[in-house]
């Protein structure tokens, strides 16, 4: 079990950012590889935890924080750019699928794909700047108190698992989307066993595939 100073609302959040963050660089300098099934599982497995953090955000953090902050402390603003970032991540989606089942791609297609990428970078950027801005762990300390951080911090990862359709991609993805230092801290939120046996062993053969993206 974690100790009440490891846990932190604003550290989670941030290593998420840094997950996504990375994950979106890669994509970008690897269009060219958007044929391949590791390109697309690395791709899909992206819009998963987009979809994951982005519900956890929705039911659990904005929530809590509203009711302590303004109106005017943007968290509605921050609502609202999840609801217009479904777009792109339906556009991506659709995007890769007409290219893993067409036979030849088209210069349209893959134009579109590399914009529709570029798009969701310079909007995400965008969102998690404001965020940032928001969740402070200074705003946080002066509302709340350590045990009841502790206890946000959990619902977060409770909510993250009932949203969670594919762990045996999932996991390996956020872990290895982060370097050694934010992946030890990222790695004290899964169960020992999912890090040290199943990530390694039974789930290796589904998320290998991702490999030639992942920092290992």
């Amino acid at each position: 079990m974690l100790e009440n100073e490891e846990y932190s609302i604003v550290s989670d959040l941030n290593l998420v950012h840094s997950v996504v963050n990375r994950a979106l660089d890669v994509i970008s300098t690897n269009i060219n590889a958007s044929t391949t099934e590791g390109f697309k599982l690395y791709v899909i497995t992206l819009l998963d935890l987009l979809s994951s953090h982005h519900t956890v955000e929705d039911n659990v953090v904005f929530p809590y924080f509203s009711n302590l902050l303004s109106s005017s402390s943007g968290i509605k603003e921050l609502y609202l750019q999840h609801e217009e970032m479904l777009p792109y991540l339906a556009e991506i989606k659709s995007l890769l699928e007409d290219i893993q089942t067409s036979k030849s791609i088209s210069n349209t297609t893959q134009r579109l794909f590399d914009e529709s990428i570029d798009k969701l970078k310079t909007f995400w950027y965008d969102h998690i700047k404001l965020e940032d801005e928001i969740f402070t762990q200074q705003m946080i300390e002066s509302f709340i108190d350590k045990e009841e951080e502790k206890k946000i911090c959990m619902l977060m990862v409770d909510e993250a698992v009932k949203h969670t359709t594919s762990p045996f991609l999932l996991v390996p993805f956020v872990l290895f989307n982060l370097e050694e230092k934010e992946r030890k801290k990222m790695a004290k939120v899964f169960p020992i066993q999912v890090v040290e046996e199943l990530v390694p062993g039974e789930w290796k053969d589904k998320w290998e595939p991702m490999q030639p993206y992942l920092l290992l």
